[in-house]
């Protein structure tokens, strides 16, 4: 069958339907899935989502909410406009979680530069300004949890703060410590 055909408002709403009623789930969803999907990663993309990880883990929730409320779905919009309520609420929530970290703690202190010489000074500020634009260069998420790590904070501080996984947490440092090696080369 055509994509056009089978992605077709009318085959979404029976998909949808069929659903509701608990019949062939594995088939009605898939379709919805395979039909929705490439539109809802385009939007968080659109939205400001450039990791393709973030965009994955927020398309799973997006997706599973689908799921677990398919059965509220009344058909007075269109399906796809449902989905994408869903959607942009999950987007709304992921960014409220994800607010900028203050990069400063409370308790930073200047250092006491008397006595220091000029050369080496300058030396030393301008590999922070390269440091600071390698880490500017990250993704996003890579960049807040190098930051919170160098704050001190555990992988499960970081990653309740963030609202992800501390094994994703983990990969994040890893990856970002990768990048930042390179671009310090």
């Amino acid at each position: 069958m055509r994509r056009e055909g089978r992605c077709s408002r009318e085959a979404l709403l029976k998909a949808a339907r069929e659903l509701q009623r608990s019949r062939g789930a594995n088939e009605n969803y898939t379709l919805i899935y395979d039909c929705l999907y490439p539109k809802i990663e385009r939007f968080l993309y659109r939205k400001g989502v450039s990791s393709f990880a973030d965009r994955e883990d927020l398309t799973q929730i997006i997706f599973y909410r689908i799921y677990r409320r398919v059965g509220t779905f009344r058909g007075e919009s269109s399906l796809e406009t449902w989905v994408f309520r869903i959607a942009r609420n999950a987007y709304y929530e992921w960014t409220k979680r994800l607010r900028p970290v203050d990069p400063v703690p409370e308790d930073f202190e200047l250092e006491d530069r008397r006595g220091r010489s000029p050369d080496k000074d300058a030396v030393t500020e301008e590999w922070w300004r390269r440091v600071v634009r390698c880490i500017q260069k990250l993704p996003r998420q890579q960049r807040r949890c190098l930051i919170l790590k160098a704050y001190g904070f555990s992988l499960k501080e970081i990653a309740a703060r963030l609202g992800i996984a501390p094994n994703t947490v983990g990969v994040h440092l890893k990856n970002g410590r990768s990048k930042l090696a390179k671009g310090l080369k």
